[in-house]
C-alpha cells in the first residue's frame, strides 16, 4: 500500500476507535444561575464526585450514566447539603435506595431518580426529605412500595412511578399527602385500586392509572376528589363505569381500551350523562345520545382514535426516514472532505519535505537532479534508436517487396541474374 494512505487510514481508525470503543471519562461541567448558586453536570460518575468540582454554593445537581448502585451516606459531604434543592441520579445504574442515602439534604425540593434500576427503596429513604415538591421514579424496575415511604412529605404536589413493575397501591401510601395534584402509575401490572386511596387527596387534579390491569374501580373512590379535572383510565380491563364521576366537573376522560359492555343499560345512562358535560370524553363505540348537538365535545370512536394513531405513526416513521437521510448525507460529506484534507495534507508535507531537503542539501538535489535528466537522455536516445531501426528494415523489406514485383522472367539468387 502506497504511503500516502497510511494519514487517512489513521484518521479512520482514529474516528472508529472513538465511535465504538466504550471508555467512559468522568466529566462535570457547572454554571451560575441567574437567581444565584450554581448548576453541576456531572457523567460517568464511578464512587464520588471529583473533588475540583465541589464548590460551596451548588442548588442543582445533575448526574447522567453514573456506575453508582447506591447513594453513600458522605456522598454530598464535600458540599453545602441544605443548599441543594434540585437532584436528578438519572440513566445509571442505581438499584438502591437506603435510609442515609438523601437525609443529609434537607433543603431538598426536587427529587429525580428516573431511568435507573431502582428495585429497592427503604421506608424512610425521603423521612427527612419534608420540603419535596416533585418526585420522579418513573422507568425502574419498583415492584413495592412500602407504606409508609412518602409518609413526611405533606407539600409535595407530584409523583411519578410511570414505568415500573408495581402490582399492587397500599391503601395508606397516600394518607398524608394532602397537597397532592398529579400521580401517575401508568405501565405497570396494578390489578385493583383500594377504595379509600384517593379519599385525603383533596386538590388531585390529574390522575393516570392508564395501561395497567385494572378490572374494577372501587365504587365512590372518587368522593372526596372535587378538584379531578383529568382522569386516564386507558387499557385497563374495565367493564362498568359506576364509580361515581357524575358529581366531579372532569375536563378529559379517557376510558379507550376498556370492554365496556354498551349494552349495559347502566353504562349507558353514566356515559350519556357524561357527555352532557362540558368535558372531553374518549370511549369505544358511540351511543346514542339526542343532546349530543348541544355538547361541545363529542366521544372519539375507536375508529377514529385507530385512524389518528395510524396518521401519527406514519408520520413519525416519515420523520426518522427523513432524519436518517440527512444524517446519512451528512457522515458522506465528512468523509469526502476528511478524504480531501487529508490528500491535501499530505501533498503538503510532500513538498515542503522537498523544500527542506533543496535547502539543507543543495549538491545532493542538484545530483539527483543531474542524473535524473541523463537517465532521461539515455532513455530518449534508446527509444530514437530502436525507431531508427525499425524504420530502416521497413524500407528494405518495402525494397525486396517491389523487386520481386518488377522481375517477371528473372530472379535473383546469391547475387547472380539468371534467365529462365
Amino acid at each position: 500500500m502506497h504511503r500516502k494512505w497510511l494519514p487517512f487510514l489513521a484518521l479512520i481508525l482514529h474516528c472508529v476507535l472513538l465511535i465504538y470503543c466504550d471508555t467512559p471519562l468522568e466529566e462535570c461541567y457547572h454554571s451560575e444561575l441567574e437567581e444565584g448558586g450554581t448548576k453541576l453536570l456531572c457523567f460517568n460518575i464511578q464512587k464520588e464526585i471529583p473533588s475540583n468540582y465541589t464548590f460551596p454554593n451548588v442548588t442543582q445537581m445533575f448526574i447522567f450514566k453514573a456506575e453508582l448502585t447506591t447513594i453513600a451516606a458522605n456522598f454530598f459531604d464535600n458540599f453545602t447539603k441544605h443548599q441543594i434543592q434540585m437532584l436528578t441520579v438519572s440513566h445509571g445504574n442505581l438499584s438502591t435506595v437506603d435510609d442515609t442515602s438523601l437525609d443529609s439534604l434537607s433543603g431538598l425540593r426536587h427529587l429525580n431518580l428516573s431511568f435507573n434500576k431502582i428495585s429497592n427503596i427503604s421506608e424512610n429513604a425521603l423521612q427527612k426529605n419534608d420540603k419535596l415538591k416533585s418526585i420522579s421514579l418513573m422507568w425502574n424496575e419498583i415492584e413495592q412500595l412500602k407504606p409508609a415511604l412518602f409518609k413526611t412529605l405533606v407539600d409535595v404536589e407530584s409523583i411519578d412511578l410511570t414505568r415500573n413493575h408495581l402490582k399492587r397501591l397500599e391503601e395508606h401510601l397516600l394518607l398524608y399527602n394532602q397537597n397532592l395534584k398529579f400521580f401517575d402509575v401508568k405501565f405497570n401490572n396494578l390489578v385493583e385500586i383500594s377504595s379509600v386511596m384517593f379519599h385525603h387527596l383533596p386538590k388531585l387534579t390529574t390522575l393516570d392509572l392508564s395501561f395497567n390491569h385494572i378490572e374494577k374501580i372501587p365504587s365512590h373512590v372518587f368522593k372526596y376528589n372535587f378538584c379531578l379535572k383529568e382522569l386516564n383510565l386507558q387499557e385497563n380491563k374495565i367493564k362498568t363505569v359506576d364509580f361515581g364521576l357524575t358529581h366531579l366537573g372532569l375536563s378529559a376522560l379517557n376510558l379507550l381500551g376498556n370492554p365496556l359492555d354498551m349494552q349495559n343499560q347502566k353504562n349507558h345512562d353514566v356515559l350519556r350523562q357524561l357527555k352532557r358535560s362540558n368535558m372531553v370524553l374518549r370511549v369505544n363505540g358511540h351511543f346514542d345520545d339526542d343532546t349530543s348537538k348541544h355538547t361541545k365535545h363529542k366521544n372519539i370512536s375507536s375508529n377514529e382514535y385507530s385512524d389518528h394513531k395510524h396518521k401519527k405513526s406514519q408520520h413519525v416513521f416519515q420523520t426518522s426516514a427523513a432524519l436518517q437521510f440527512i444524517f446519512g448525507t451528512i457522515i458522506a460529506l465528512l468523509i469526502i472532505i476528511l478524504v480531501v484534507l487529508s490528500t491535501l495534507l499530505y501533498y503538503i508535507y510532500i513538498r515542503k519535505r522537498q523544500n527542506i531537503y533543496k535547502r539543507y542539501y543543495p549538491e545532493r538535489a542538484r545530483s539527483n537532479e543531474y542524473l535524473q535528466e541523463e537517465e532521461f537522455d539515455i532513455r530518449l536516445s534508446i527509444s530514437d534508436g530502436n525507431a531508427f531501426f525499425r524504420n530502416n528494415m521497413e524500407e528494405i523489406e518495402m525494397d525486396d517487396h517491389n523487386e520481386k514485383c518488377s522481375c517477371s522472367t528473372c530472379f535473383t539468387k546469391h547475387g547472380r541474374t539468371v534467365d529462365t
